[in-house]
């Protein structure tokens, strides 16, 4: 076999070894969506449905805050006996009263608001959960998808190499090649095939990563599209914190931290109990009423008060602190985001249109003379090192984009907007 057809059978090899053609098959009709499969991770995921159940139960709480604070009473009366007995005539006094506690101060009211803003609250947290189970999905997936296509990039590397030994054995038995070229093109493709086996390795624990949360399989898993959608202006970041869930959360908090302190001051005020009796004295009938009210004099319950508004400040320099945190990580986010995406662009334009047309070119290099065997195997492993490398700058885009989805807290949007 001549070098030019040596040469021309590896360079076929290496053109069909592209990831980027991979990754636009592997991408094509996904039988779902990113948002789809996202919202469906979260929806099964047991740390949402806790946050869900947590819900429920703010919402019961509420229900059950709703309701009159005091139900009436009911009492009966009897009696027998008395001073007349001791002269043989015998006494009988029966009696019937009703009772009720007055909420004097409406403090179902300011507890029924406080519930509610425990409500708002568990919602934020739901919102919170929901949000970080979906990136952390989208992680794994795009780790997954990466992995894959590392692996094919590997497997064609072998395959690459192999058919570089096959063809160097030949050459060596026909005289053309010494054993130091056999030598290097062996311990090449041993060095692929280690490469290959640990990049088998990582996309079985990419894999794993992806089942533990997804119940799908992985050909109903979304591909990962090339194109994201370009950052958001700067201008837009404090819009964006302030509506994030865990500042939402915290403001429910906070809410709900006023109310209580409506709720303690309520409870300082004495709820009077109002009643009505009427008995029968032997043959007198008796109407009877009764009112009573405690006397707060021992505990006036201030210091409840004043526990309920420290605890109110309490959370609020909370959410200040979140908010001030939450800005700068939006900043952060959105910097490693445009970053990333740009040096994608950048290595698309000037490197991934070109490594085969490299092929080309080496070719003619070596038909000439001007590179030999060798030379020309190392620049073979640099282009799909090259390939490598754009692999995983796309998979650090769609990291930090997926970071930039957490940070900001629209990750619906996010993923509505890529139209997959």
């Amino acid at each position: 076999m001549s070098y030019r057809t040596w040469l021309a059978t590896i360079g076929l090899a290496c053109g069909l070894a592209s990831p980027w053609s991979a990754v636009a098959s592997q991408t094509t009709s996904p039988e779902t969506t990113l948002l789809e499969f996202a919202e469906s991770v979260t929806a099964e995921h047991f740390d949402v449905r806790a946050a869900r159940e947590e819900v429920d139960a703010a919402i019961s709480r509420q229900n059950a805050a709703s309701q009159p604070l005091y139900n009436p009473e009911l009492n009966f009366e009897a009696e027998s006996g008395g001073e007349q007995a001791a002269f043989g005539n015998e006494v009988s006094k029966l009696g019937v009263g009703i009772s009720q506690t007055i909420d004097w101060s409406d403090k179902r009211e300011v507890r029924a608001l406080a519930a509610q803003g425990d409500v708002l609250s568990a919602k934020a947290e739901l919102s919170l959960v929901e949000q970080q189970i979906a990136a952390k999905a989208l992680k794994a997936l795009i780790s997954y998808r990466t992995s894959q296509h590392l692996v094919d990039l590997a497997q064609s590397r072998v395959d690459v190499l192999q058919r570089f030994v096959d063809l160097s054995e030949d050459r060596k038995r026909a005289g053309d090649i010494g054993q130091t070229d056999l030598d290097l093109a062996r311990l090449a493709l041993a060095e692929g095939q280690s490469t290959l086996a640990e990049q088998r390795v990582q996309a079985n624990e990419a894999l794993q990563s992806v089942r533990e949360l997804s119940s799908g399989t992985p050909r109903g898993w979304p591909g990962l599209p090339e194109d994201l959608p370009p950052p958001i202006e700067s201008t837009r970041l404090d819009e964006l914190a302030k509506r994030h869930p865990r500042i939402a959360a915290l403001r429910s908090k906070l809410a709900a931290a006023q109310a209580e302190i409506d709720v303690a001051k309520s409870n300082r005020n004495a709820d009077p109990v109002i009643g009505a009796s009427v008995s029968r004295d032997g043959e007198n009938d008796i109407v009877g009423l009764s009112f009573s009210i405690p006397l707060y004099v021992r505990n006036d319950y201030s210091d409840e008060v004043d526990s309920a508004a420290s605890n109110a400040l309490a959370v609020e320099a909370r959410m200040h602190a979140e908010y001030e945190r939450l800005q700068a990580q939006l900043k952060t986010a959105l910097e490693n985001y445009q970053s990333s995406r740009n040096a994608l662009q950048d290595w698309n334009q000037a490197v991934s249109g070109r490594l085969d047309e490299g092929l080309d070119l080496l070719e003619r290099l070596w038909q000439v003379g001007e590179l030999n065997a060798t030379e020309y195997l190392l620049q073979i492993q640099q282009r799909l090192d090259t390939r490598a490398s754009g692999l995983r700058l796309q998979a650090q885009t769609w990291s930090s984009w997926t970071n930039w989805l957490v940070v900001s807290g629209d990750w619906q949007a996010g993923l509505s907007e890529l139209g997959l």
